[in-house]
């Protein structure tokens, strides 16, 4: 327990627990009874701002609501030891669990009608909790200003309510607080929450990412049960609309005057505990980073399968497991003859797993076994180009074409590829996450140069991966993941002996730096199935991108600035594993999301981060404090380098200034930094940028505030026009003291 945080005209009833972003206490307030909400997280400058932004908007937004409806935020500010707090008004106590039917009835109306009045002004986010006043009516309490949500969501599970779409980081609508609230009322109608037979938060979590159906205690009614589970659907299109719509059917279902007709409960992909009575494991094929493929057998009728499943380690890991999930999916969504058919997504307490087609061989393997012929390489080609077509018309993206993901398996006596692992796969339109996804040896320049991904990066590694095949060799070979990404950025694969007019041109077309030059996949199939000389794309239809467009008009959205990869895939050779960023990177100046929990990386990996932000991380900058006013100024007003730019890492010592601040130095010189346009200063340790783009003469950067005791990394890069040569320089650490 800590002590209480005086907090003026304010008492605070009971003790702050520790170790929590945010915590709630109730108070006194004039005696009169309040909650009051503390942030105990340590904020950035940009958070800060927001805090202190959106409490006042939010504030002045409650005032012209009914207090009947909303509960009123009566204060916010800094408490003496300069932590944000807020007041807000609490007559009663939280409403718990267990609430009778019609309770639950008039729970559903007390929340329709809150966040009907805060949707009124314009305020549509994730739904607060309910007061019980003493007249044992119920207002829905205060929201908390969006950040602070951003916060609880960034540094834990969240509220356990969120639905898939949140969580997938979409934004709030109406149909998302249904979700929410069909959540709610689900646990205060039963005293557990709509997954709580999935055991663990993470797994309660995928349970909602993947639509799972929730298991009501038997005694529950299951006339309102039926509501509950309709507004807990996946596809926010089949909940209903909007609040008031839940409330009415709740209410409407309770009623002895009339039932309403549901729509039918959607079945799970799989049920606990089911998975070792189904299948058989038979041998190991492989490992990756994170899962181990097994060819399986299927009990009922004695099918053969392969199953992939995740590791104990990782089917921990939240990230790894909404990867997982969003496999299954997206595969069950597009069906084709040239991508890898899954059958089944398992959710056993202990094993999460996909049951798909035994096939044999990755490409990989076989094509170290020899090169192929020059027939089945281009057909291989034309089948996996094909299935990227029809991915990209529905507008998915693979984002991690190699020889790894692609099996080579038999038909019909003839050779046949499918792709395979959609581990990295996202959706081309309405997506936010633009982390910096796939691997090394086959990254298109774009990805490396922290522009936003398209479909043509499926294009680029369709390209590389033809360069193997026909050449014997990759395009570049580098010794390194720098030298490597620098290379697809800045290199030109050389011609090979004996490549064809029409073989290299295709190549070269896949493999241009330039993404809006690249053909799309469907064309590459066209081009690949000519130099088979045979049919091999034989009843597969092969789509055009939506509107006809080119493969690079498929973009995602930008999301919130930053990123430090991590390795996640162990293949055979360097540059084949799989990297995916644990921050997205940015196309444009945006204040950042809360920053994630810490990842622990290598100072080995830092290298990566330089190159991973180029023409990105000056967007992304958070202002810090500056000796230079010049400085102050750049960190105002964040500017993107040109995209011509590269970055390279320079030598930087650290100062210690004073308890918690220190100051970064460094020294360069200007004739072996052609172009220099300007520096960058990143922390390595919180896996987050700290600076705007500082000015080129700047050649220091004064850093407070950081906890004694814990090590932290930084890396100064500088923008250039060249690409870096020799040895990298790393990171410089330092242990601030008291």
């Amino acid at each position: 327990m800590t002590n209480h945080p005086p907090i003026a005209g304010v008492r605070l009833l009971d003790p702050l627990p520790s170790g929590e972003p945010l915590v709630t206490v109730p108070a006194l307030q004039a005696d009169r009874p309040v909650r009051a909400v503390l942030v105990t997280a340590a904020l950035d400058p940009v958070q800060e701002r927001r805090v202190r932004k959106e409490s006042a908007n939010l504030e002045a937004l409650l005032a012209r609501v009914d207090p009947d409806a909303v509960l009123q935020v009566l204060d916010h500010g800094l408490d003496t030891q300069g932590r944000r707090f807020l007041i807000v008004d609490m007559p009663g106590s939280e409403a718990a669990a267990p609430l009778s039917p019609d309770d639950v009835a008039a729970a559903a109306r007390a929340m329709a009608t809150g966040l009907d009045a805060l949707a009124a002004h314009g305020f549509v986010g994730s739904p607060p909790g309910l007061c019980t006043t003493p007249s044992g009516a119920f207002v829905l309490m205060a929201p908390l200003p969006p950040v602070l949500d951003e916060l609880v969501a960034a540094t834990g599970p969240g509220t356990g309510h969120e639905p898939p779409e949140v969580l997938c980081g979409s934004d709030w609508t109406r149909a998302s607080q249904v979700y929410t609230c069909a959540s709610m009322l689900w646990t205060l109608l039963t005293g557990r929450s709509p997954h709580a037979d999935h055991g663990t938060e993470d797994r309660q979590r995928l349970a909602r990412l993947n639509g799972s159906e929730p298991v009501a205690p038997g005694d529950a009614p299951d006339l309102l049960i039926d509501v509950l589970r309709t507004a807990l659907l996946k596809d926010p299109a089949e909940r209903p609309a909007e609040p008031a719509a839940l409330a009415a059917a709740l209410e409407a279902a309770w009623s002895p005057r009339s039932r309403p007709t549901m729509p039918p409960r959607p079945s799970p992909p799989g049920t606990a505990g089911a998975f070792r009575r189904e299948y058989e494991l038979l041998r190991k094929l492989g490992s990756g980073g994170t899962a181990h493929v097994w060819a399986a057998r299927r009990r009922s009728d004695g099918m053969d399968v392969a199953v992939k499943l995740l590791d104990q380690n990782h089917s921990r890991d939240p990230e790894v497991v909404e990867r997982f999930t969003r496999e299954y999916t997206l595969l069950m969504e597009v069906r084709h003859p040239h991508l890898i058919r899954v059958h089944q997504l398992v959710l056993d307490p202990e094993e999460t797993g996909l049951v798909m087609d035994l096939l044999g061989d990755n490409l990989h393997t076989v094509a170290s076994r020899g090169r192929p012929a020059t027939t089945d390489a281009a057909g291989w080609l034309a089948q996996v180009a094909a299935a990227l077509a029809a991915l990209h018309q529905a507008g998915i993206m693979h984002r991690d074409v190699k020889p790894h993901n692609v099996l080579i398996g038999e038909r019909d006596g003839r050779s046949v590829a499918v792709l395979a692992d959609f581990g990295a796969a996202r959706r081309t339109e309405g997506a936010t996450d633009t982390r910096l996804i796939g691997t090394v040896a086959y990254l298109a320049p774009e990805l490396a140069a922290g522009r936003t991904p398209t479909t043509a990066v499926d294009v680029y590694g369709l390209g590389v991966i033809a360069y193997e095949l026909f050449a014997g060799r990759p395009p570049y070979r580098k010794e390194d993941t720098t030298a490597m990404m620098l290379a697809h950025m800045n290199g030109g694969a050389p011609r090979p002996d004996g490549i064809s007019d029409d073989a290299w041109a295709v190549i070269s077309a896949c493999m241009t730096k330039d993404r809006e030059a690249r053909p799309t996949a469907a064309e590459a199939a066209l081009r690949w199935e000519a130099l088979a000389g045979r049919p091999v794309l034989d009843g597969v239809d092969v789509p055009r991108p939506p509107g006809g467009g080119r493969s690079s008009a498929q973009a995602l959205a930008p999301e919130d600035p930053g990123w430090v990869p991590a390795v996640l895939g162990k293949d055979d050779e360097p540059g084949s594993g799989t990297i995916i960023s644990a921050r997205p990177v940015p196309a444009r100046p945006k204040e950042s999301a809360p920053p994630r929990a810490r990842r622990k990386m290598t100072l080995a990996a830092v290298s990566i981060v330089a190159l991973g932000v180029i023409g990105g991380v000056g967007a992304a900058m958070l202002t810090a404090d500056s000796d230079h006013p010049s400085q102050k100024s750049a960190a105002a007003k964040p500017s993107t380098p040109p995209p011509q730019l590269t970055v390279q890492p320079v030598p930087a010592s650290i100062a210690t200034t004073g308890p918690g601040s220190i100051q970064i130095g460094w020294t360069a010189d200007r004739a072996s930094l052609p172009g220099l346009s300007g520096y960058a200063v990143w922390d390595v340790t919180a896996n987050r940028p700290i600076s705007a783009t500082l000015p080129a003469a700047s050649s220091s950067f004064r850093i407070s505030g950081l906890p004694a005791g814990e090590r932290a990394c930084f890396l100064v890069v500088a923008y250039v026009t060249a690409a870096p040569q020799g040895p990298l320089a790393q990171s410089t650490c330092v242990t601030p003291t008291n």
